[in-house]
Parts: structure tokens; C-alpha cells; sequence
């Protein structure tokens, strides 16, 4: 006769898990890393343009790096755009927490030398243009808790010109324009901005005699071709998942059809928690140049505003308060137009003040079709509503 042995329990006891509970965490330490003095390249085959960047005297630092205690690890990566411009980030890094924060500062990166990777985008030939921006941002990269939080950050574009593709006039060209952004946080979809300011931008707008925008030609309206001319090979592939994609969603949208009660649940909105709100302090732009010409009318318009100044304050994404307008431009250098007050975008509702002086109108003769030689309207008025 052979006993049965009693067989040890798959539960644990309670000197199990208080053992389990008291088992020491990784204790992980690095004292330094570095890397310097480094290069690094990186090349783009899979449009047309090839587009490539390289960076030299890259540097790569951390020390004192622990998985526990809640001191931060510096750390640091720099380097320097062979085609112009530098980046440097610094910042400290508490793997404990989930925690890093980071000061972010990119210094007159050349755009110009970098224009093949807009390619795909952008048809127009981007001839200069320098930018520049700084951040302090603080990332939480905790499952539960992800955020990423923005204060401050401002952001400089400098001496930009773009050209009309096949390089002859430049529709859009600007000395500065520059954003000062307060905060953006992630977790509350929140964004401050304390401020967008333009200074010296040259706008041409110009409608042919065919009908064509010269703005609406600086964008590409569909992707470019491969670089052989001929259909990649991974086409016939996103052909067939995109036709795989829609026939879930046809079936999907059919069972939820075919559901008791379907029809009499309609699609719940977007919680509030979900939508980002935006606050813009002010927006500025000054000492503008507007060339409007049209070739497409009865007889060719021009017509210049130089300058043209335009200021917005306590704009939101609330489109129940009102925004403050102050605007002003002189046209075809003797006609003065201003406008001041404020305007309410949702339901519109706007009490604006409107004065206008010594404005010639001969150009609307191509639109109206009168044959008067032109006439010249000296006025003052003021206007509200």
C-alpha cells in the first residue's frame, strides 16, 4: 500500500509574500557616460530630391545615473548642422520619478540647406530662412500619468524668402516673425500664447489670366512621383489594405445598423476633457507689404497697401468674447483706411469704428465694368454695428 503524500500548496503563504514584498528593487548606477567629438549623417532616398543632414562635434553626456533616490541625473546632447546652425539640449533625468525635464535651444538653423525634405510638400523654392527656438519642458513618461508640460518656449523665423517654383518672383518673403509661447500642457490640452508678432513680411498675390492663384502653386496638391517615375512596389500593397480597411468599416457600419436601438443612439459629442482650449494674448503684424495684382479682370488691377499693420489681442477658443482689432494700411500710397474696436466671432457681432480717407476707387472699374476713366473718392466716416 503506498500513502499519498500531500502536495505543497500552489498558493503562496503569508512568509512567501512578505518575502516578495520585501525583495529589493533593481539598484542600478552608472557614474558617467560620454560621447564626443562625434559625427552623424542621415540621408533620405525615398523621395525624388534626395535629402540629407549631417552633424559634427556631436556630444552625448550623462552621470550619476541611478534607478533609485530622487537626485536627477544630468545629462546632455549637442551639436552643430554642417549646413548651419546648432542644437543643444540639457536637462535632468529621475528614472525613480518618470521624470525629465529638459532645456531645448536650436540657434539659426538654415532652412535653405535643408529645403529637399519639405520637397514632397512644398512646390515652391525655399531660398532663405533662419530659425531659431527655445523650451523648457518637463516630461512625466509614467504609463499612468503620461504628460508633456511647455513653459516657456518662443520660436523665430528670420530673414525667409520663398520663391515661386522655377524660381522667378517671391510671393512671400519676411524679415521676422516670432511666437512667445507661456505654457502647453498635455494632460489638461491647454495652450498659452503670449504672443505672435510679424515685422516686414512681402506678401504677392497675383491671379493670371487663366485663373491660377501664384500662392495656392507654392504647395504640392498631391504626392510627388518616385524617384524611377514608375508606381513603387509597395503600392499595390496599401491599394489592398486601404480597400481591406473599408470593407471592416462598411461591415462594422452595417452591424451597428442592423443593432435593436441603432438609430436612437447617435453618436455621443467629445468630452470637454478631450478639446484643447487656447488663449493667444496678442497677435502683431507690422510694417507689411501687400501687392495685389489680377490679370484676370476687365483690365489688369493693382493695387499696393504698404504698410498694412494689423493688431488682435484676447483671441480663444472661446468664440463668445471678443477680440480688440486695430488695423491700418495706406493704399496705393494715398488712400488710408483704419479700423478699431472690437469683434465678436460666434454669433458675429462687431462694433468697429471705420475711417477712410482719400481711397481711389478706379480700380473697381475693372470689376464693375464702368467706363468713367476713373473717379476718386475723398471721404471720412465712421461706422459702427
Amino acid at each position: 500500500m503506498v500513502a499519498a503524500q500531500p502536495q505543497p500548496s500552489a498558493t503562496p503563504t503569508s512568509e512567501q509574500s512578505q518575502t516578495a514584498a520585501l525583495k529589493p528593487e533593481l539598484d542600478f548606477s552608472l557614474d558617467s557616460f560620454e560621447l564626443d567629438g562625434s559625427t552623424a549623417d542621415f540621408t533620405d532616398r525615398s523621395h525624388p530630391t534626395v535629402a540629407s543632414v549631417a552633424l559634427s562635434n556631436l556630444r552625448i553626456a550623462i552621470r550619476n545615473l541611478r534607478t533609485l533616490g530622487d537626485a536627477a541625473a544630468p545629462y546632455e546632447l549637442s551639436a552643430k548642422f554642417n549646413s548651419g546652425g546648432t542644437l543643444a539640449v540639457k536637462g535632468g533625468l529621475q528614472l525613480a520619478r518618470s521624470q525629465v525635464t529638459t532645456d531645448f535651444t536650436l540657434n539659426q538653423l538654415d532652412l535653405a540647406a535643408l529645403k529637399a525634405f519639405a520637397e514632397p510638400y512644398l512646390a515652391g523654392d525655399l531660398k532663405l530662412g533662419k530659425l531659431s527656438a527655445k523650451a523648457s519642458i518637463r516630461t512625466d513618461f509614467a504609463a499612468a500619468r503620461f504628460n508633456v508640460h511647455l513653459e516657456p518656449a518662443n520660436a523665430s523665423l528670420d530673414n525667409f524668402e520663398l520663391l515661386a517654383p522655377g524660381g522667378g518672383e517671391s510671393p512671400i518673403s519676411r524679415n521676422t516673425i516670432a511666437v512667445t509661447v507661456g505654457q502647453v500642457d498635455l494632460a489638461t490640452r491647454m495652450a498659452i500664447v503670449k504672443e505672435v508678432r510679424t515685422d516686414g513680411i512681402k506678401l504677392l498675390a497675383r491671379r493670371d489670366s487663366r485663373g491660377q492663384l501664384n500662392l495656392a502653386e507654392l504647395a504640392r496638391s498631391g504626392p510627388p512621383a518616385s524617384r524611377t517615375g514608375a508606381p513603387s512596389a509597395a503600392e499595390p500593397r496599401r491599394k489592398r489594405q486601404r480597400l481591406t480597411e473599408q470593407r471592416a468599416q462598411a461591415r462594422r457600419a452595417a452591424s451597428r445598423r442592423a443593432q435593436p436601438g441603432a438609430a436612437a443612439s447617435p453618436a455621443a459629442p467629445p468630452t470637454p476633457s478631450n478639446q484643447w482650449h487656447y488663449q493667444v494674448a496678442s497677435v502683431a503684424v507690422e510694417k507689411t507689404q501687400v501687392r495685389v495684382e489680377d490679370d484676370l479682370a476687365a483690365r489688369p488691377v493693382k493695387i499696393a497697401i504698404d504698410p498694412f499693420n494689423l493688431h488682435l489681442k484676447n483671441i480663444s477658443n472661446d468664440l463668445g468674447k471678443p477680440i480688440t482689432v486695430d488695423l491700418d494700411g495706406t493704399v496705393n500710397r494715398t488712400g488710408v483706411i483704419k479700423v478699431a474696436g472690437t469683434a465678436v466671432p460666434d454669433p458675429l457681432k462687431a462694433n468697429l469704428g471705420l475711417s477712410i480717407r482719400r481711397l481711389d476707387l478706379s480700380p473697381i472699374d475693372a470689376y464693375t465694368a464702368k467706363q468713367s476713366g476713373g473717379w476718386r473718392c475723398l471721404t471720412s466716416s465712421r461706422a459702427s454695428s
